[in-house]
């Protein structure tokens, strides 16, 4: 009888495979334990037999499948093992519609979890059964926030109900941010309204809450990494001023590590940039193509270093159209392992299909991302500096110790920002101008130029021109120098030809750059000293600055209130004030000029001056400084 049935059993197999399209090896997955057919499925996706090659890209393919059909995703998660296909939709009756019920239509979510590798949907959570008003995936866990309710669902890797928590001490849920910490029932939330990063701890269906004591300004977490325990973010340091990434312990509860963030705008995180938990970057950019209406879609996946993966586009159709046009989901799925990236697309009738990126292949180069590092020092290695290259090394000594950097002859551009600038490679007007440039370097403490940076701008250039020249409205034709910010430096641009004059003019706009400082430093330190408006106290009421250079010369202001400026070109805003007066004090403290006039012990100058030097003592690490500054010793 055995026997027998033994035979039928194979006669039955036989028939099943001649039948059908499957091959030997597919055939032995049936006698496979579960572990052994996991194995084999992830070498050999299942997927791979429904999809289609996407025109002009040839690491993209198409994947449809009858079970997505009509099914109202929107977007897609890696999640645990599988994906999770999300649906957003209204399921309100087109009658009640139809006869003007003015409710809210509002939406309903629903869930369901696909294997690639099975190529099947494994587990279902139907709108029925799912009450919330927003959701997020964190790991391998769904948490469906009711901000009704003020309730927080949690449902694991399975999509089977893992807890319900009282989360209603928040004000607005639908507005947190979950992240994973890699500890169990414990996340971290960030409160984007109120800038507040938590860590949220569930205990015996009970919940608690404190805020993270982080000692950085502005913090916007940008992945976390559960495996490792870290939570990193970008901020503000508090004694740099400087844009930072910071790695964050989430056992230990402490920094272990902050660097510069350097180039942090090419991987900011905005809409179009994605974080994943090994530190994998993706960055999408999506174009109108004007000429043929179509809307095209480029993705490039970064490994944690900056190198680049993979990339591949996609031609969402033509938008001008009622139909032939494709809308994506917001996230992307990926299986580094496998080397396999997945998109969820539906087209102009919400039919929803999946898009398939091969991460093995990549049809151009791609240009490496710099990260948290700073920029490379200049290569002088191909100019030829032929009379100028004593001078080359003496700048070189220069910016050695004041850590900056100075560029002239042959280094300088035609244009910054919005003037025109010449070169100068006369070596007897440059060892002048570096005399000069020397002569008040020397007057700053060795930390000061460092300090001038704040935010993503990582160092400060000199640069000296022959000439500089504008034809903006409203700005100086041909000023003798300027500063700006370019390709996160800060420049100071000065006119080699009115050098005699640098004692003041790079005090000048060295103040322009302290305000800067001051500005930023004001925005975050609730006490700081400086302020425009307490600065503009000190002048009379009825007295207001012009905010303009057109005209200063022949202003009325300044005659009924010449007392309280240097001259008419303080009058023009309350930066141009400020340095009019540095550079005054300065040029005096270095005796080109002599200034004590302005600086009388109970002239309106001289309060406005004093005022501003407490506002640089309040404002910088003045730890090494001398106890009177060059730029002090005129209101001592």
């Amino acid at each position: 009888m055995k026997h027998r049935h033994y035979k039928w059993t194979v006669l039955i197999l036989c028939v099943l495979f001649l039948c059908s399209a499957c091959s030997i090896s597919d055939l032995s997955i049936l006698f496979m334990s579960k572990s052994e057919r996991d194995t084999y499925v992830h070498d050999n996706p299942r997927f791979w037999n429904q999809t289609t090659s996407v025109l002009d890209s040839p690491n993209l393919f198409t994947l449809e499948n009858d079970f997505f059909s009509g099914k109202p995703y929107n977007d897609l998660f890696r999640f645990g093992d599988n994906l999770l296909l999300a649906g957003e939709a209204s399921y309100r009756s087109v009658i009640s519609e139809r006869f003007g019920d003015e409710e809210d239509d509002s939406y309903q979510y629903s869930f369901e979890l696909y294997s690639p590798w099975y190529n099947r949907i494994t587990a279902t959570l139907p709108h029925s059964e799912v009450s919330c008003t927003s959701y997020q995936v964190c790991g391998d866990t769904l948490l469906l926030l009711d901000s009704v309710n003020g309730q927080l669902l949690l449902y694991d890797a399975g999509l089977k109900p893992a807890g319900s928590y009282d989360i209603s001490f928040y004000e607005d849920i639908d507005a947190l941010t979950f992240y994973a910490s890699g500890i169990d029932n414990t996340f971290y939330v960030y409160s984007a309204d109120n800038e507040i990063l938590e860590c949220l701890r569930f205990s015996n269906g009970a919940t608690s809450h404190t805020a993270l004591s982080i000692p950085y300004y502005d913090l916007i977490p940008l992945y976390s990494t559960p495996s490792a325990h870290t939570l990193t973010f970008s901020g503000v340091d508090e004694s740099s001023l400087q844009d930072v990434i910071v790695v964050y312990d989430t056992e230990s509860e402490a920094v272990v590590r902050s660097y510069a963030a350097g180039n942090l705008s090419e991987v900011a995180a905005d809409a179009n940039t994605n974080f994943f938990p090994d530190g994998n970057i993706l960055q999408r950019n999506y174009t109108l193509d004007d000429s043929s209406s179509h809307y095209l879609a480029d993705f490039i996946y970064y490994d944690a270093s900056g190198c680049g993966i993979s990339s591949c586009s996609y031609d969402c159709g033509d938008y001008s159209s009622i139909k032939d046009f494709y809308y994506l989901g917001r996230d992307l799925g990926f299986f580094d392992e496998q080397q396999l990236g997945f998109l969820l697309a539906y087209n102009s009738d919400c039919q929803p299909f999946l898009l398939v990126w091969d991460l093995s292949q990549t049809p151009v180069d791609i240009q490496h991302l710099s990260i948290g590092s700073k920029q490379d020092a200049k290569d002088n290695s191909e100019i030829v500096w032929g009379q100028l290259l004593d001078l080359r090394a003496r700048a070189d000594a220069l910016e050695q110790i004041y850590d900056v950097q100075i560029c002239f002859g042959p280094e300088t551009p035609d244009q910054l920002g919005i003037y025109q600038l010449s070169c100068e490679n006369d070596s007897a007007v440059l060892t002048k101008c570096l005399d000069k440039l020397s002569a008040s370097l020397k007057c700053y403490p060795a930390n000061f130029f460092s300090q001038l940076c704040m935010g993503e701008n990582t160092g400060i250039t000199f640069y000296l021109a022959g000439s500089i020249h504008s034809d903006t409205d409203g700005m100086l034709n041909e000023p003798t120098g300027f500063t700006d910010s370019v390709d996160q430096q800060l420049v100071m641009v000065l006119s080699t030809p009115y050098c005699w004059d640098w004692d003041y003019t790079i005090n000048h706009e060295l103040s322009h750059l302290i305000d800067q400082r001051l500005e930023y430093r004001s925005n975050y330190v609730e006490d700081a000293l400086f302020s425009e408006s307490k600065w503009s106290s000190f002048n009379p009421d009825g007295c207001e600055y012009l905010n303009t250079y057109d005209g200063y010369e022949e202003s009325e202001m300044y005659e009924l209130y010449s007392d309280y400026f240097a001259d008419a070109y303080g009058l023009t805003f309350a930066t141009e004030d400020r340095a009019e007066l540095f550079g005054l004090a300065m040029a005096d403290y270095l005796g080109s000029f002599d200034e004590d006039a302005f600086f009388k012990k109970d002239s309106p100058t001289a309060a406005k001056f004093r005022y501003y030097c407490e506002c640089i003592r309040d404002g910088f690490d003045t730890t090494g400084w001398e106890d009177v500054m060059p730029w002090e010793v005129i209101v001592q």
